[in-house]
């Protein structure tokens, strides 16, 4: 008797443990899913500009205040009902690269990923 009980329980945990496991596959699966439209939606509204020039100022922080105006001035001017509000991020793609140019001893730059 005490066999069969103990060979009853062992099922049952058992039964128990292989649908934990299913469970939390299905949540893993979710989670990913989740994750992944979550990444897609994050993205959806990106807008990216293609060769436009870089700002001649040093200063990092003057480069992106050009970068901030030329998209604004940009995205305003396509009348298309964007307001201020509306853009959250302007971020620069690629690396610069500082070189001394020879013959006036003034920094130049150009994109790593080359423009």
């Amino acid at each position: 008797m005490k066999k069969e009980v103990e060979s009853h329980m062992s099922e049952e945990i058992s039964d128990v443990y292989r649908t934990i496991e299913e469970s939390t596959q299905r949540v893993s699966d979710i989670r990913m899913a989740n994750a992944e439209q979550e990444d897609v939606e994050s993205r959806r509204n990106n807008i990216i500009l293609y060769r436009v020039l870089e700002s001649d100022s040093t200063l990092a922080e003057d480069r992106n205040k050009d970068d901030n105006r030329f998209c604004k001035h940009f995205l305003f001017g396509l009348n298309i009902g964007i307001v201020e509000e509306d853009i959250r991020k302007i971020i620069r793609l690629g690396k610069k690269i500082f070189r001394q140019c020879l013959h006036r001893g003034q920094f130049s730059y150009s994109l790593e990923a080359g423009i």
